[in-house]
């Protein structure tokens, strides 16, 4: 089942709990998807588990409506695969479907609900078609009228996701929407607007760690990489078409290299590195035989971030994972 409505604040176990780090006194707690009462609450022993109640989800919500939200209250919007419809949350909720919505046909009165409930009139012959309609033409570069624009993947291809199914895909070509295009030109201007306000700040540093004011170049190479390919005249007409109008002439683009790099490459230690600087926020991670490993007896998960500042969205990691048994992965 499909349904439109709004996030709505579920408190930690009931409210009988509070997230680390919060002040005495204050509960804990999160917008999520609609959910049956009681859900939150933990389960007696000897319960069976239960089925998942909300199997996918797509934020509608702009990032206005999302900053306006206050804990406590539900927030706009979103589209919710459940199971069942949750009893109990009166008629904040509207349903849209029970069938795939790659062959449910939307009606009259499923459109002006989403009209009334998000502010957008999608157009479609299917839900799916409302939902991609809502996600590029009724989307705003700025998030502050209507959600982010949906954006290619790095396969040059449009994609939406929920519940796991591929509910619909197109191949981007630049310029074969010009509504999509110019927003999302809008987004990537946007982006490398916030990327060099970090770079002259001196935020982003390169991969020997040092201070980079010219990784905003960099970055910009790499983006233009991403969408116009490796062919050198092609970037710099596709940089001429997103650069912000207040980049120097000078301000042009710089072969993009790796952002940081680790190597592990010294003697076991309990901290972390050599090339990076390390924080550790879940299990006890050391360096063992020059590889990243998990030590101690209980730990199942590690987790560490490297504190070296990165330039933007946009990055990928590429990593070796060894494993040496069920009880010992590095």
């Amino acid at each position: 089942m499909l349904l439109l409505g709004p996030w709505l604040w579920h408190d930690d176990f009931d409210g009988r709990s509070r997230r680390a780090g919060s002040a005495p006194g204050v509960v804990g707690g999160w917008w999520g998807p609609p959910r049956k009462p009681g859900a939150e609450k933990p389960r007696r022993a000897g319960d069976a588990p239960r089925s998942p109640i909300c199997l996918g989800s797509i934020d509608l919500a702009s990032v206005g409506q999302i900053m306006a939200a206050k804990p406590g209250q539900p927030r706009g919007v979103g589209i919710f695969s459940i199971d069942s419809f949750p009893m109990g949350t009166g008629s904040a909720y509207v349903p849209i479907t029970v069938e795939d919505p790659r062959d449910a046909k939307p009606d009259g009165r499923i459109l002006d609900a989403w009209e009334s409930i998000t502010g957008f009139r999608p157009q479609g012959d299917t839900i799916a078609d409302l939902l991609w309609d809502h996600l590029t033409r009724g989307a705003d570069p700025a998030q502050l009228d209507g959600p982010g624009l949906m954006m290619p993947d790095t396969r040059g291809r449009l994609e939406l996701w929920l519940a796991n199914q591929l509910v619909r895909s197109q191949r981007f070509v630049w310029g074969d929407d010009a509504q999509y295009t110019a927003k999302l030109q809008d987004v990537l201007t946007r982006r490398l607007v916030e990327v060099r306000q970090r770079a002259i700040a001196g935020e982003c540093r390169d991969k020997l760690g040092r201070v980079d004011f010219a990784s905003h170049r960099k970055f910009s190479d790499a983006l233009c990489e991403k969408y116009a390919g490796t062919n050198q005249q092609k970037k710099e007409d596709f940089f001429e078409a997103i650069k912000p109008a207040a980049w120097d002439a000078a301000e042009t683009l710089v072969t993009h290299e790796t952002v940081i790099t680790e190597s592990f490459n010294q003697g076991d230690s309990t901290t972390l590195g050599p090339d990076l600087g390390w924080t550790e926020v879940t299990g006890d991670l050391q360096t063992v035989s020059n590889v990243c490993k998990m030590v101690g007896a209980g730990n199942t998960v590690g987790r560490a971030r490297a504190t070296t500042d990165l330039s933007s969205n946009d990055n990928y990691a590429q990593c070796t994972v060894d494993s040496a048994g069920a009880t010992n992965a590095s």
